[in-house]
């Protein structure tokens, strides 16, 4: 199996979130739904938005800062302690470079670098070296401005647009269909079945993204699938999150957008008009000690690479077996939405991945999801199959190609039914 994988570079933790031209980070601003989260698309199919729920064993993500910042006032207008007794308030977070100003030296900032505390105590011990009537008239959104900078990061941290592009590398399949351009021409498509038969090296009578693996090429370009800060009029879908303290969840509150749905290895897998759309809840139990931590959430989107392959792979199970094979050009053809001979980039259906985690981790988690392909499981057959079967599907795709059947061509041709040249499990079922 071909894997995808990017190197990672020292500190990059928080590199590749959004923060403003100081290189402070920008504070999560008000709104109406204290567990909501907009990340928008801008795709050649059009701009999608998509909201997604999250709530933390059933609570806004949003409410547990708010709660440590009201603890906090708590603490400070409680009686201070004896002289004689020791103060043991924490050390505010600084990052490791404290004495670095510039944003770009700012930006080198990793996770890492910051000193784990009780934020709580730290916003009681600022409050407390100020005046009376600051802790008693302490504004909340300055005190949550505290918060987003030490953390580090605002309660919503939201990926730069580079970090999405960093991952769409590859595309195996469109280079070996057409290893002169980027372009698939209609004209010459009635070749491929036999240069996908002519990669299958190991003679499995299926075809794998290792097998074609050598003639990795960039795919990306403008036109496809990024993240946009513009405001233009969008279509909504709406993902519920929750996540709790045992798992995480995802399900489709609103479907106005993307259908039908399917759910692999905790994840949700949407079709949708640019591909599909795979939603990766994760919690990490590096945030479960702290209010604010637990309710800081970060998000990526991040296209996936190898898109021509995904689209041709209509089980789902990282290979192509021969009537995926045979039926790839008439699909390829059904791509040409402007019917001008011609199959470019932009017109190749994406798969892109929107990862929700807990804590300022979604980036790196990303990085580790997206470097396997999503192999959803194929589902157990309702009727049982015949024995001799399942010895003679020797690649165990589900099909029994005429090189695999070890009986005479009047018996194959009894099984196949459809005369595609390969006897499926539906067939023998009947």
């Amino acid at each position: 199996m071909f894997f995808y994988s990017v190197t990672p570079t020292a500190d990059t933790t928080m590199t590749d979130y959004v923060r403003d031209s100081s290189g402070q980070w920008l504070a999560d601003e008000g709104v109406d739904d204290p567990a909501a989260v907009h990340v928008q698309l801008r795709t050649p199919a059009g701009d999608y938005r998509i909201k997604v729920v999250i709530t933390i064993d059933g609570i806004a993500f949003r409410t547990h800062q708010e709660k440590g910042i009201a603890s906090a006032l708590e603490l400070a207008r409680a009686p201070a302690p004896a002289v004689n007794e020791p103060v043991n308030e924490p050390i505010i977070n600084e990052p490791a470079n404290s004495e670095a100003t510039s944003p770009s030296e700012a930006k080198r900032v990793s996770a890492t670098n910051y000193r784990r505390s009780d934020v709580s105590k730290q916003l009681a011990g600022f409050l407390r070296s100020q005046s009376a009537n600051t802790s008693s008239a302490a504004d909340f959104s300055e005190l949550q401005w505290m918060v987003t900078q030490w953390l580090p990061g605002s309660r919503v941290l939201v990926a730069e647009e580079r970090f999405g592009l960093q991952h769409r590398k590859t595309a195996p399949l469109l280079r070996t269909i057409s290893p002169e351009s980027a372009t698939i021409s209609i004209a010459e498509l009635d070749r491929v079945p036999k240069i996908l038969i002519d990669a299958d090296t190991n003679s499995d009578q299926t075809v794998s993204l290792s097998e074609i693996s050598g003639t990795s090429e960039p795919w990306w370009n403008e036109n496809t699938l990024l993240t946009s800060t513009g405001n233009p009029e969008v279509v909504d879908l709406t993902i519920a999150l929750n996540l709790s303290g045992e798992s995480s969840t995802c399900s489709v509150a609103s479907a106005s957008l993307i259908s039908p749905t399917k759910a692999t290895g905790g994840r949700l897998i949407h079709d949708a008009p640019f591909g599909q759309l795979i939603v990766v809840p994760v919690r990490d139990d590096r945030t479960a000690d702290s209010f604010f931590e637990s309710g800081q959430i970060s998000i990526s989107v991040v296209v996936m690479p190898n898109p021509l392959f995904t689209f041709a792979d209509k089980r789902s199970d990282g290979r192509l077996d021969l009537r995926e094979i045979r039926e790839l050009p008439d699909r390829i053809r059904s791509l040409d939405r402007n019917k001008d001979g011609h199959v470019t980039t932009d017109e190749l259906p994406a798969q892109v991945m929107l990862v929700v985690s807990q804590g300022p981790w979604a980036n790196r988690l990303a990085t580790q999801i997206s470097a396997t392909p999503v192999v959803a499981p194929v589902p157990p057959q309702s009727v049982p199959i015949p024995s001799w079967f399942s010895g003679m599907d020797a690649n165990q795709d589900g099909l029994v190609a005429r090189a695999e059947f070890f009986g005479n061509d009047e018996q194959f041709d009894q099984y196949d039914t459809d005369a595609d040249g390969m006897i499926s499990t539906e067939e023998v079922a009947k």
